[in-house]
């Protein structure tokens, strides 16, 4: 258990500086997109993604896993991808959620 808490303290302090934790920030948010949630497609999104001024060119990169060639596509970028995502699955929740609300008063309707 101390090993831990000195690996961890040491880590800590190595990676303490503001580029590392700008780095850090891209990493998590590169991967949250690409290992779990994956970029939206421009065509059906193209008002958030002229909202947040990420251009077609942009969204290319970041579907190619190319976006290290614009350095204006930063962890905010990804963060605003995911933001919009964690708020589109939150909408697609509550629709199911309504949809089942709906299943279950016709059925007690039905039984009346």
């Amino acid at each position: 258990l101390s090993g831990i808490a000195v690996t961890f303290l040491i880590d800590t302090i190595a990676y303490s500086g503001s580029e590392w934790r700008k780095y850090r920030r891209l990493f998590d948010a590169r991967t949250e997109v690409y290992d779990f949630t994956g970029i939206p497609e421009y065509d059906t999104n193209e008002d958030f993604y002229e909202s947040e001024g990420i251009t077609r060119e942009q969204w290319q990169l970041l579907v190619d896993y190319n976006y290290a060639l614009d350095e204006n596509i930063t962890a905010d970028t990804l963060e605003k991808l995911l933001h919009m995502l964690e708020a589109e699955k939150r909408r697609m929740l509550m629709a199911i959620h309504i949809q089942e609300l709906m299943l279950e008063l016709r059925l007690q309707l039905d039984n009346t």
